[in-house]
């Protein structure tokens, strides 16, 4: 799944990053652990900036540090907290597509606003179901 999601559809190779409010180690650990560290360009935790999620600050730096323009940013998520940082994140750039968050579970998308119902990542990483997840 990770593998379809890291290659888009027209050939370009996306960048994935964790951003997690575990610790930074413990996150790296399980990404490592998993067998997953090839997939993401950067692994992040609570204790890596001076500010949790749902604050934008990771998010944020996430962007600038791949160079990927906040419209075109999206965050996958599956709690309240991933839904908050993403919309505050698009608030924060002054787009309200920056960073949309479409929930991995239907709980998620059921008790925090977003209207995707999301069965298979593929189909949330798209311009077009992002949009409708409330901003």
């Amino acid at each position: 799944m990770l593998a379809r999601l890291a290659n888009s559809s027209n050939g370009v190779q996306r960048q994935m990053a964790v951003l997690s409010n575990k610790p930074a180690n413990s996150s790296r650990a399980i990404v490592r652990v998993l067998g997953l560290g090839d997939f993401f360009v950067r692994v992040y935790g609570g204790d890596s900036f001076t500010t949790k999620k749902p604050d934008p600050q990771g998010v944020r730096t996430l962007l600038q540090e791949t160079g990927v323009a906040a419209a075109e940013g999206l965050m996958i998520g599956d709690s309240s907290i991933d839904v908050l940082t993403g919309r505050n994140a698009g608030r924060a750039s002054g787009t309200s597509t920056a960073a949309a968050c479409c929930a991995a579970t239907q709980r998620a998308n059921s008790s925090f606003g977003c209207t995707v119902t999301v069965r298979s990542m593929p189909a949330c990483c798209t311009p077009q179901n992002s949009a409708h997840c409330p901003t």
